[in-house]
């Protein structure tokens, strides 16, 4: 399974979060449908093998327009800590955690939730691993 990108410049971290549907995020689209496109020629020289696409681009964008769809109450920052600057090892054991993350879209001011991962994870395997 070869993941294609999600739509970047929607965490917090890079942008507000009503602007990550801008045109200027067309790049992963653009990027995304280059990839689809050398998937077959790429395993045309792999003989026996099998490349499958997974869009991540779709569902996260999804969950970013109907939030409220997947119960996510909190999509304009980050669970941990502010929610809007951490990211990776700043979001610590010493950090403050909002008191229910699966009602938030992301965990930190870039990455997705658990339960946003769940729901990327399910669309994943109804679209993709069925592929295989």
């Amino acid at each position: 399974m070869v993941a294609g990108l999600p739509p970047l410049g929607c965490g917090q971290g890079q942008s507000q979060f009503s602007t990550c549907l801008d045109p200027r995020y067309s790049d992963s689209q653009t990027y995304n449908q280059k990839l689809v496109g050398l998937l077959p020629k790429i395993q045309a020289t792999l003989p026996g093998s099998k490349l499958v696409y997974a869009d991540l681009f779709t569902p996260f964008v999804d969950m970013i327009i109907n939030p409220t769809k997947y119960g996510f109450l909190v999509t304009t920052r980050g669970c941990c800590g502010t929610g809007t600057y951490e990211t990776g090892p700043l979001c610590s054991p010493v950090s403050s955690v909002c008191s229910n993350p699966a009602q938030y879209l992301f965990w930190d001011s870039l990455h997705p939730t658990q339960a946003a991962a769940g729901y990327i994870s399910q669309y994943l395997h109804t679209n993709s691993l069925s592929q295989f």
